[in-house]
């Protein structure tokens, strides 16, 4: 009878940590998004600032282009 009791007990628990699992899961998707998007936009900022001197030289370039002045290498 012993043994009977401890094994319900221990169903009773797996089925306590599946549930807690399949509650948690359900907003596994909404939190790997938001995690997404926020790495996404640092990794942006990190791009733009790394990208940042190379576009300011290709705009610098350009606005000698456009104003008809000879290009110079910088």
């Amino acid at each position: 009878m012993k043994d009977q009791r401890e094994t319900n007990l221990g169903i009773i628990q797996v089925s306590y940590i599946f549930g807690i699992i399949a509650f948690l899961s359900m907003f596994l998707f909404t939190v790997l998004s938001i995690t997404f998007s926020i790495l996404s936009l640092i990794l942006s900022f990190i791009a733009i600032g790394f990208n940042a001197r190379r576009v300011i030289i290709w705009m610098i370039k350009l606005l000698d282009l456009l104003q008809g002045r000879r290009l110079q290498s910088l």
